[in-house]
């Protein structure tokens, strides 16, 4: 029978863990980078940061790719040709899910979804680590769809032109030794230093399945395979056969012996933290977990344009979205799923202040509103 394990001391244990008290000192040293930080609207790695470091950091220690599911992420540099042989699928049935909505109109072509991404990939590696200067994703994409076969192209709507579809660029772009240049509009695209080519085969995802279940554990094969952007019958073979199961709210789980007692000891920590969207925290994908309101839930996982979240002593209490208010203040609206109380309200306007203050707003406006 599985162990019976309270959703707010495993709430308690990543947020120590995630270190969102504040306990970073350095960067790249920062536990998340075991997965990297995601960087979904160009801010949100740097919020997340600032969030640890509890002020600014220097990114050019790091390097922005394309990884987990496409999207792009901050990594050190060090992790980088390790993570490409991990992130390449580990089969044909691994590789279709992570395609996205586009799988079915790769796999139509009769080709596999494999030697299309290895195709890509390939062509990518050669396009950019030949090329003198950086490339824009536009053409970048030019290039590789003029090098591919034909039936590997298609007609953009978006676009109004026939291209490589997006999702293959995107999954190829690591193995590719491709890296994005921060805050370049529109987005450039040039190597990674000394770049070995397109892997020849996976690496295998133990290490990331490790430093999942220590940054977001318990956690279940479904939810590794969810960070993945593939299916839990992938990810099984992979599963370790030594971990604890436990039992989250009714939900099996899975957790390295050492760290049950870890997670069994955290207490609540008496924070106040505005999270950004995208942040590391809100990447588990065990939502019921770490939100059980489903309407909450909804607020915070938006199909398109996801708000920040608002975490008050271990729970996530409301969104959060922030907007130019003129040329000296911005305007924070929190959405509130309960009430909020005065001192956490107080402790909210102290961190809004600090991070407007990161981006050179001196003043800044809170205004509440209900759920």
């Amino acid at each position: 029978m599985a162990q019976q394990i309270d959703r707010r001391q495993v709430l308690a244990y990543r947020i120590a863990v995630q270190q969102l008290d504040g306990s970073g000192t350095d960067l790249a040293q920062l536990a998340v980078l075991d997965l990297g930080l995601p960087d979904i609207n160009g801010t949100a790695a740097q919020l997340a940061a600032s969030v640890r470091l509890r002020g600014e950091a220097d990114f050019s220690t790091l390097e922005r790719v394309w990884s987990f599911r496409g999207s792009p992420y901050y990594h050190r540099p060090a992790d980088l040709r390790e993570l490409a042989g991990e992130l390449w699928p580990l089969s044909e049935s691994d590789a279709q899910p992570r395609l996205g909505w586009q799988r079915k109109q790769v796999t139509s072509t009769g080709t596999s979804a494999l030697d299309a991404l290895t195709e890509v990939a390939e062509a990518m590696f050669v396009e950019v680590s030949g090329a003198k200067r950086a490339l824009t994703k536009g053409m970048l994409s030019t290039a590789v769809t003029a090098r591919i076969r034909p039936e590997l192209s298609w007609w953009c709507a978006g676009c109004k032109s026939t291209h490589v579809s997006e999702q293959l660029m995107r999954l190829g772009g690591l193995p590719a030794g491709l890296r994005l240049e921060p805050e370049s509009s529109p987005l450039n695209i040039s190597a990674l230093p000394r770049w070995p080519g397109v892997p020849a085969k996976p690496l295998g995802v133990q290490r990331i399945i490790d430093a999942y279940l220590r940054l977001y554990g318990p956690a279940a094969p479904a939810d590794v395979a969810g960070y993945l952007g593939t299916t839990r019958t992938a990810i099984l073979p992979a599963w370790p056969t030594d971990l604890v199961q436990l039992d989250v709210s009714g939900r099996s789980a899975w957790l390295p012996d050492q760290l049950v007692d870890v997670v069994r000891a955290a207490k609540p920590a008496p924070l106040v933290r505005l999270l950004g969207a995208g942040d590391p925290y809100l990447q588990s994908r065990d939502r019921d977990v770490l939100v059980p309101d489903k309407v909450a839930q909804k607020a915070i996982w938006r199909i398109l344009g996801n708000p920040g979240a608002v975490l008050v002593d271990g729970e996530i209490v409301g969104t959060w979205r922030a907007k130019q208010g003129g040329k000296s203040r911005t305007d924070l609206t929190v959405t509130e799923f309960g009430v909020i109380d005065p001192d956490a309200r107080d402790e909210i306007a102290e961190e809004a202040r600090r991070i407007t203050a990161m981006r050179g707003v001196p003043d800044v406006r809170v205004t509440y509103v209900g759920g």
